[in-house]
């Protein structure tokens, strides 16, 4: 995957998070590229989880993420820590609100 693939990740997640949506199986599996575009699929039990439950539901959603990702790169599919900060620059940059 290009480094750009990566920061989109990252910020369309962010984009769910800020409308407060939130994937309960977030992980490598439920993401998809086609070209330029992310799409997050599997919401069967998502939720909206509105503003007064705080910012902690999203730590622990990227850090579920997260751990899918270091299971495919212990496979050595990819670098995970370069590619994590990737991730987190385009979630960090994509604040909306």
């Amino acid at each position: 995957m290009e480094d750009d693939q990566w920061r989109d990740i990252g910020r369309v997640i962010r984009q769910f998070h800020e409308c407060d949506v939130f994937h309960s199986d977030l992980n490598a599996a439920n993401i998809l590229l086609d070209g330029n575009s992310v799409y997050l699929i599997d919401f069967d039990r998502g939720s909206i989880k509105p503003g007064r439950f705080g910012w902690d539901w999203r730590r622990a959603n990227l850090q579920r993420l997260r751990r899918s990702l270091n299971k495919l790169s212990a496979r050595g599919l990819f670098d995970q820590e370069r590619t994590w900060g990737l991730l987190l620059v385009g979630y960090e940059g994509a604040k909306t609100r």
